[in-house]
């Protein structure tokens, strides 16, 4: 649908997004990880993308991660409230595959990344301070 080099900006805008959004939203987070989902299908190129998921096994053992989600809902004793929060992780499944199959980024792009999840480590505490001290105030 669009160049390459369009579906990897999109892609690199959704990962800075999402890297800021962890500490800060988790439902912004899963609206981008949606995003990264659609751009990932929407790029094509599945055969080779299905060849890197076959050679890096890290990325089967991330979505074997999600499986304790599903253990745990045998030992629980609140099934809805257990339900609704793995609606609420379904879709961070679809990281582990975006990113693991998709191009690789450079150190620059890295850096870029952590210093954008650091800003949000550092604005969701900002906020919460300023939300306890009254000055963002609930209509």
């Amino acid at each position: 649908m669009f160049s390459r080099q369009a579906h990897w900006t999109i892609y690199f805008i959704c990962l800075l997004l999402a890297a800021f959004l962890m500490p800060v939203s988790v439902w912004l987070l899963s609206v981008v990880s949606i995003v990264i989902s659609l751009n990932w299908l929407l790029e094509g190129n599945y055969r080779v993308r299905l060849g890197r998921l076959k050679t890096q096994p890290g990325i089967i053992a991330l979505l074997m991660l999600f499986m304790m989600y599903l253990v745990w809902l045998f030992n629980t004793s609140d099934i809805s409230g257990a339900l609704s929060e793995l609606m609420l992780k379904l879709p961070l499944l679809l990281f582990p595959v975006a990113t693991g199959t998709a191009a690789g980024m450079g150190a620059r792009e890295f850096r870029l990344g952590l210093l954008v999840f650091i800003t949000g480590c550092v604005v969701a505490p900002g906020a919460g301070f300023l939300a306890l001290a009254g000055v963002c105030r609930q209509r």
